[in-house]
């Protein structure tokens, strides 16, 4: 009988001690994290974004963030650590939430799908080049937006 509660409190701490149901803000930055700011002379002003950046980086949940914004849209786009992956939904809609209480002045497109992380590190390294005027980092951000409603 002993044997059999042992075993059923051990199980017991493993399932329940492996669960963490809200992603967990930390002080300090991730330390293999790559952050990315870009350069505020860019012809739209990436300040927003690299707040939401600087903002993501601190969850530890949050392995890499990609962030570009125009006037009025912010579009982010998070790669999640490995083994944090199995909470990705619920990770998906507190981080959201997240953003949008912290730039609620924006119209915020969330995504944690890689194709977008990639889409937008590329947008991220040509605004860091200078080769891109308003138009086209607008073009750009719509068709990543409309890449990330695209079901996969």
């Amino acid at each position: 009988m002993s044997k059999k509660l042992v075993m059923l409190s051990i199980i017991a701490f493993v399932l329940f001690g492996c669960t963490n149901n809200d992603p967990t803000y930390e002080d300090a930055q991730n330390a293999d994290f790559e952050l990315l700011k870009i350069k505020s002379d860019v012809p739209v002003d990436q300040q927003p974004a690299n707040q939401a950046k600087e903002f993501l980086s601190h969850y530890e949940e949050v392995k890499q963030v990609r962030a570009v914004n125009t006037e009025d849209d912010l579009v982010i786009a998070v790669d999640i650590n490995h083994h944090d992956r199995f909470q990705l939904d619920h990770l998906q809609k507190e981080l959201t939430k997240d953003v949008k209480k912290n730039f609620s002045g924006m119209t915020i497109t969330f995504s944690t799908d890689r194709k977008i992380l990639i889409e937008l590190k590329r947008l991220e390294e040509d605004l860091q080049k200078q080769n891109m005027n308003v138009d086209e980092i607008n073009e750009r951000l719509e068709k990543i937006k409309k890449l990330s409603k695209e079901d996969t």
